[in-house]
C-alpha cells in the first residue's frame, strides 16, 4: 500500500539541481493519486521531475522519472 506520493521539479545548472517546486505532495482522488502544473508560465528549460512515496514505512526515491 502507498500512502504518502510527494514530487519535486527542477531544472539542472551543470552537476547542481535547482528546484522549481520543492517537494510537495501529490492530489489524491479515488485511489489515484495526481498532479497538475502550469507549465507555461515557466522559462523554456529542461525541467526534471523526481517522485517519492512511502509504501509499508518504507521510503523510495525515483529520480528524473519524467523531464520536458
Amino acid at each position: 500500500m502507498t500512502d504518502d506520493v510527494f514530487y519535486r521539479m527542477y531544472v539542472k545548472d551543470g552537476n547542481r539541481e535547482v528546484d522549481v517546486i520543492d517537494w510537495d505532495v501529490t492530489d489524491r482522488i479515488d485511489g489515484e493519486n495526481w498532479v497538475k502544473i502550469k507549465t507555461d508560465e515557466f522559462l523554456p528549460s529542461v525541467y526534471y521531475m523526481d517522485i517519492r512515496f512511502n509504501a509499508n514505512g518504507t521510503l523510495r526515491t525515483f529520480k528524473d522519472k519524467l523531464h520536458f
